[in-house]
């Protein structure tokens, strides 16, 4: 079977990647090894530019009412129980569980009739010849000119292409439960301790996200850690969510930071976690992820025209690197920031205590920050 691309991965970066080429008549395979919806460790809070996105590309009719919330902004919150809130403004971000969003891109995905969906199908091996890409799975052999890496954070295709990058990362993990309670606040609450941060996520009329984050300790390699003994850190929290039935088990994912050379290969491309990530301390993973996306397809439909009868090589995909390097660095950027805050807990909560005080320099707080979150 031969296509115009093949999508390897059907989490939100690889169906929203499908939606924009199929929404430019492209033809399109998606490749997912597990079975819709998908979960995943995830805080669950969608920042306003990636509300836009799905917006944008259609998905909003298919979104369960019963497992999302709007929500206002984000506020910071220190030990002694200092707020700091952090408004959008005009704009709202969308508290929604991961099943639900997995859900609604994939209905999304079977209205458009250029995009395949061959869910449970694992691709055990890819090659490359000059003609086409070719994905091997146990349904069948498909064959695209263009290929694109969307299987997150521990990517076999930039395994595959050799694009993985060593050297020093942080250690940094995550950690969810959902709990069967009535959100308490329209805003995302970001908790703040010791290599440690709680985010606590409205996910729909009853139903909250618990996630944690946190710095694995270098000198503690073998120390186990817990959602007990992290909720126990934020007693303010614990005691809201005591006695509130568990709507799913504890999941954990990580190390969140991975390294990739380039996003770019000869009839290759990387979008989402697989093509980098440094960390979730900015709530943006969904939202880059479908950032990236666009930008693959703007630049894809012009490749593709100028590679007829062979693959896209590396040097027609150099736009999207452009765009891409474009994009992560204003995530980098913010994220770095927010790590050096979270890594200074004494500093960070400094801050959130005279800013919670006083109201120019929370206005200021509020401008300056809010500009790195969103």
């Amino acid at each position: 079977m031969l296509t115009d691309i093949i999508i390897v991965g059907g989490g939100p970066a690889g169906l929203a990647s499908a939606i924009e080429l199929a929404l430019k008549n492209l033809t399109v395979v998606v490749l997912e090894a597990r079975h819709f919806p998908i979960d995943k460790p995830c805080g669950e809070g969608i920042m306003p530019h990636g509300v836009a996105h799905l917006q944008r590309l259609g998905v909003f009719p298919y979104l369960d009412a019963t497992q999302m919330t709007f929500f206002a902004g984000v506020c910071l919150i220190n030990g002694p129980g200092n707020r700091v809130p952090i408004s959008f403004g005009s704009r709202f971000g969308l508290g929604l569980r991961r099943l639900a969003l997995s859900q609604a891109l994939y209905r999304r995905t079977l209205d458009l009739p250029n995009i395949t969906v061959v869910s449970g199908n694992l691709v055990t091996n890819i090659h490359r010849s000059a003609e086409y890409m070719e994905a091997v799975t146990p349904a069948g052999v498909f064959r695209a000119r263009l290929l694109v890496g969307a299987d997150g954070l521990r990517s076999s295709v930039r395994s595959w292409a050799n694009l993985k990058r060593n050297g020093r990362s942080l250690q940094r993990y995550g950690m969810r439960r959902h709990f069967h309670i009535m959100p308490w606040s329209n805003y995302v609450e970001v908790y703040f301790s010791h290599n440690l941060e709680a985010y606590v996520t409205p996910c729909g009329p009853k139903q909250t996200n618990v996630t944690f984050l946190w710095t694995k300790p270098k000198s503690k390699s073998d120390q186990k850690f817990s959602f007990e003994s992290m909720i126990a850190r934020f007693p303010d929290l614990k005691n809201r969510v005591l006695g509130a039935p568990f709507l799913s088990e504890v999941r954990v994912i990580g190390p969140l930071e991975q390294k990739c050379s380039t996003p770019i290969d000869d009839g290759l491309a990387l979008v989402g976690d697989a093509s980098g990530y440094l960390d979730a301390i900015t709530g943006e993973g969904n939202s880059l992820a479908m950032s990236q996306s666009q930008a693959l397809a703007q630049v894809a439909v012009r490749a593709l025209k100028k590679s007829p009868n062979s693959i896209v090589l590396k040097q027609l995909l150099k736009p999207y690197q452009k765009k891409h390097r474009a994009i992560n660095s204003s995530y980098y950027l913010k994220t770095h920031l927010m790590l050096l805050l979270a890594h200074r807990p004494k500093l960070m909560s400094k801050i959130i205590n005279i800013a919670s005080k006083n109201p120019t320099i929370s206005w200021f707080l509020e401008k300056q920050i809010g500009s790195f979150i969103e």
